[in-house]
């Protein structure tokens, strides 16, 4: 499974970028990004995908990923999407210690 691999390298890991077009349909995606989300929680994850109607780096989405992008991504794109995710993974562990 590719998300113990992940917990086991978190601290190797920046940010993980998930390409939901080729994981299958959202469903399998969405499932996927949650796995990766339970196993490493700390790890700020962008799903990018052609199905997104606009990109969106805000914490909606946080259960299952940090922000998403629509493809096609540009640099400027991607590099705002990295800092959002930084600060919106921040966002989501400070709620998730309060939960617990």
């Amino acid at each position: 499974m590719p998300e113990i691999w992940l917990a086991l390298h978190t601290d190797e890991i920046d940010v993980l970028m998930v390409d939901g077009d080729h994981l299958g349909d959202i469903e399998d995606t969405i499932d996927f990004c949650m796995r990766v989300r339970r196993a490493c929680p700390s790890l700020p994850l962008i799903l990018v995908s052609s199905e997104m109607r606009a990109d969106d780096l805000t914490c909606e989405r946080m259960q299952a990923c940090d922000v998403t992008l629509k493809v096609p991504v540009s640099q400027v794109r991607l590099e705002g999407a990295i800092q959002a995710a930084r600060q919106n993974n921040a966002c989501f562990l400070s709620r998730r210690h309060w939960e617990n």
